[in-house]
Parts: C-alpha cells; structure tokens; sequence
C-alpha cells in the first residue's frame, strides 16, 4: 500500500523515472534461477520474500512512470568491475553465476536513469561463471 501511494504522489510532483531492485527469478524471470535455488531456498526459506517482490513489481508495472525494476542475483560485498552480464534470457544460455557486487548493482542501476534500453522493463544482472566477459565486450 506504501508504494502504491507513493506513486500516486510522484505522479502528483512529476516524477518521470523509477528504478527499482527486485531479485533474480521474481516474475518472468523465474527460469532463470539454478534447481536448487527454485526448488529449495526460495520454497523452504525465501517464499515471503518473493511474494513480497511479485506485489512490488506488480505495483509498478501498473504504475505511469518510466520504470525499470533490476533483478540482480545474490548480491555480495565484492568490489566494483563493471563486468557483469545484463538483461539476459535463458535462450542467451550463458552460464550465470546467479551473484553480484552491490557495488556492480548500483552501477547498472544508476545508468538507468539516463539510458533507455531497459525503460518498462526488468532486465537481470550477474556475473558470468567466467567474469572474463560482459555484455558490452560480447
């Protein structure tokens, strides 16, 4: 109920672009996640959670804002690289490592807000098993 009223005041004080973090596998993007985090964490530990973030991104995808909703995998204290693969499907078939540095998040994130690649849409980030690559070096 909070966000929906807060979208009724951005809408109100003209705001044009959201950018929100939700999580690898919410929505759509369910058939990206490994077996045992489908079948085990999410089911046994984390299914709260994943409601919480389907109600979240049904909120906004219903809102009239610019939106981008940024489905990082497991997020970690490692450093900055700016090598991380986004807006992936499972047809890409890249083996993922389903992590990524909060620090590589907030950088996807940022660039949002002035790139529309991704505007009303919930793209996912994370490594490459082999962090050698990114989606801009491919």
């Amino acid at each position: 109920m909070v966000l929906k009223t807060s979208f009724m005041q951005w809408k109100k004080n003209t705001v044009k672009r959201f950018i929100c973090q939700s999580t690898l596998g919410c929505g759509d993007g369910n058939h990206l996640l490994p077996f045992h985090y489908k079948y085990l964490i999410i089911l046994l530990m984390l299914r709260q959670v994943y409601a919480d973030h389907e109600i979240q991104e049904r909120y906004i995808r219903e809102s009239k804002l610019g939106w981008t909703i940024v489905r990082p995998g497991a997020l970690t204290n490692g450093k900055y690289t700016g090598l991380y693969w986004d807006g992936f499907t499972i047809i890409d078939n890249k083996p993922i490592t389903a992590k990524i540095s909060h620090a590589d998040t907030a950088d996807f994130m940022l660039k949002q807000l002035v790139e529309d690649t991704y505007l009303r849409k919930a793209p996912s980030i994370s490594y490459l098993s082999s962090n050698n690559e990114s989606r801009r070096n491919l």
